[in-house]
């Protein structure tokens, strides 16, 4: 993400999401999660990530096979 950019829309998983945070800054909420960071939002949560000074991240969303539901 760009410096001083925001996701732009509020973003909610099913299943949920996982974000490691490689090199800059992730403010989630309150948060401020720098290199190395792991974050886990839980299915069905509501978050819109931010950063002030630009982020390189990993974000995992998992995908529910059609036999799991």
């Amino acid at each position: 993400m760009a410096p001083g950019s925001q996701w732009p829309w509020v973003d909610v998983h099913d299943t949920g999401e996982e974000v490691l945070v490689v090199s800059g800054e992730l403010i989630e909420g309150e948060q401020r999660l720098g290199p190395g960071s792991y974050l886990f939002c839980p299915p069905a949560s509501r978050h819109q990530p931010r950063t002030e000074t630009g982020v390189r991240l990993f974000g995992i969303n998992l995908v529910a096979s059609p036999g799991a539901r």
